[in-house]
């Protein structure tokens, strides 16, 4: 489906542990009346992937965020598994300033 001839990185996709994805469109859509956009794409990793991948992107930057101090380390450790399984994933782990241990994240 993609263009021929191009070759496609989309530089921003977020992918996060199911029960994470859950909670961040419920956030989005309990708040519909007051955001700017609205949630395109509601899907699990792998269709999102298979999305991508019928789309012609050839890599894609998979981006994290902390929205709470001590949670990056289990989503970093997450998004290690995750490019493991997708090697076409660039990686941005998380950080957030109020982890107890920011050198060990």
């Amino acid at each position: 489906m993609g263009f021929q001839g191009f070759r496609f990185i989309d530089a921003h996709t977020h992918f996060f542990p199911r029960p994470m994805f859950e909670a961040i469109w419920r956030y989005f859509h309990s708040r519909a009346d007051q955001e700017l956009f609205e949630v395109a794409f509601q899907w699990a990793e792998e269709p999102l992937v298979a999305y991508l991948d019928a789309m012609g992107v050839e890599r894609f930057f998979a981006l994290l965020y902390s929205h709470k101090p001590n949670m990056s380390l289990d989503l970093n450790r997450w998004l290690a598994d995750f490019v493991r399984r997708h090697p076409q994933a660039v990686p941005f782990g998380a950080l957030h300033a109020g982890d107890d241990d920011i050198a060990g994240v």
